[in-house]
């Protein structure tokens, strides 16, 4: 399966698990999203220097995910992902973006440390994985978009239906 592919199988199967698309940049431009820019707090001014665009970003009523959408299992997405984890200034920077953009469901854009509590990541490829200790998986079966979630290690990273 190709980018685009393990994209639209992602978002289908969140979308059918009550998650709404809040946004993204998908592969290719291939969908009709606003694009959300988790900005590194060292250039907060206009253009996308040093920027991370995750390919979508999902919200329940309990979480919001930063998803990335790859064929197999990314190195380099794991590590964006997880310094997003370890970097409070660009979560904050996150939280005001989605704020400006207007995007936030459930009352979330009231509240930094509830936001800062309902944020999970995720990778979503097909083939073999590692468990992660932070990281959510979302790995696809198949061409018919079948799934299997694989929550983390850590109970506090891990999705809430």
């Amino acid at each position: 399966m190709n980018e685009e592919q393990i994209y639209i199988f992602s978002k289908n199967w969140f979308k059918k698990n009550n998650f709404i698309i809040l946004g993204g940049q998908p592969p290719s431009g291939s969908d009709n999203i606003p694009v959300i820019e988790i900005k590194n707090i060292y250039n907060l001014k206009k253009g996308s220097e040093g920027s991370y665009k995750p390919d979508l970003i999902l919200q329940n009523k309990n979480n919001i995910i930063i998803a990335e959408c790859k064929p197999y299992f990314n190195k380099d997405d794991n590590k964006k992902l997880n310094s997003i984890i370890l970097d409070d200034q660009r979560k904050k920077t996150f939280f005001i973006e989605l704020k400006q953009k207007k995007l936030f469901k459930f009352g979330l854009e009231n509240d930094l440390n509830k936001f800062l509590l309902s944020l999970r990541y995720c990778q979503c490829f097909s083939g073999d994985h590692i468990e992660q200790e932070k990281i959510i998986i979302l790995k696809i079966l198949n061409k018919e978009g079948n799934a299997e979630l694989i929550q983390p290690k850590l109970n506090n990273f891990k999705i809430i239906f």
